[in-house]
C-alpha cells in the first residue's frame, strides 16, 4: 500500500506536521496515520516530568541536565538524558530495562494525581479526526501503556485504536513507526498492500 504525505496545512504553524495517508486508486481513502505527539496531543508537560521521576528513581537524584524533548522515542530520550546527568552511553541502555519500568509508573501516576499535565487535544485536529476515514492509524513516541492512558483521558480512544498504533517501545527509532502503524492498520481492516 502507497504512503503519501499529506499536510495539515489549517493547524496553527507549530503544531503543524505531516499527516501520512495511504491512497489506493477508487472510492476507498485508504487510512489515514495521524502523529498522536505533533498533531493530536503536542504537549509534552507530562512526558518532561514523568522522565524527570523516572530518572530519580533510577539514579537517586533529579536530573540537573535535560536534553530537548524532540521527536524522540521515550527510550532514546531516557538515554540522553541519564547521558547528560554523567552516565556513559553504555550504562544509559543498561538501565532501559528499570528506566523504562519506572517511566511508565511515573506517567500513570502524574496522571492520575495531577491531571492537568495531560495535554489536551488540538480543536482542529480532533475536529479533522472525527471527519476522517474510520480507517485510522497512529504513532506516538510514547511507551505503549503511556500512550493508552493518554488516548483513554483524552477521549481520543474512541477515535485511535491501540491495536494500530505504533509506539516508541515498539522501535527506538522514531521513523519505523509509521511502517509498524500501516503494518498494523492492514492487518486489522484486511487491506492488501
Amino acid at each position: 500500500m502507497p504512503v503519501t504525505t499529506a499536510y495539515v496545512s489549517d493547524l496553527p504553524l507549530e503544531w503543524t506536521s505531516p499527516v501520512l495517508t495511504s491512497r489506493e486508486p477508487g472510492p476507498d481513502p485508504g487510512v489515514v496515520v495521524w502523529d498522536l505527539d505533533l498533531v493530536l496531543l503536542p504537549s509534552r508537560r507530562l512526558d518532561r516530568e514523568a522522565h524527570r521521576v523516572a530518572f530519580a528513581r533510577v539514579t537517586g537524584k533529579r536530573p540537573v541536565h535535560e536534553p530537548p524533548m524532540l521527536d524522540q522515542t521515550d527510550p532514546l530520550f531516557a538515554v540522553d538524558l541519564l547521558c547528560q546527568n554523567g552516565f556513559a552511553r553504555i550504562g544509559a541502555r543498561r538501565a532501559l530495562p528499570t528506566y523504562l519500568p519506572a517511566l511508565a509508573t511515573a506517567y500513570r501516576a502524574l496522571a492520575k494525581r495531577r491531571p492537568w499535565l495531560l495535554p489536551r487535544p488540538c480543536p482542529d485536529a480532533f475536529a479533522r479526526l472525527r471527519r476522517s476515514t474510520p480507517q485510522r492509524a497512529f504513532i506516538t513516541t510514547k511507551l505503549r501503556s503511556s500512550a493508552v492512558l493518554t488516548l483513554a483521558a483524552t477521549g481520543l480512544d474512541r477515535y485511535l485504536d491501540p491495536a494500530v498504533g505504533a509506539f516508541g517501545s515498539d522501535h527506538v527509532n522514531r521513523s519505523k513507526l509509521t511502517e509498524i502503524a500501516m503494518a498494523r492498520a492492514e492487518r486489522a481492516y484486511g487491506l492488501s498492500t
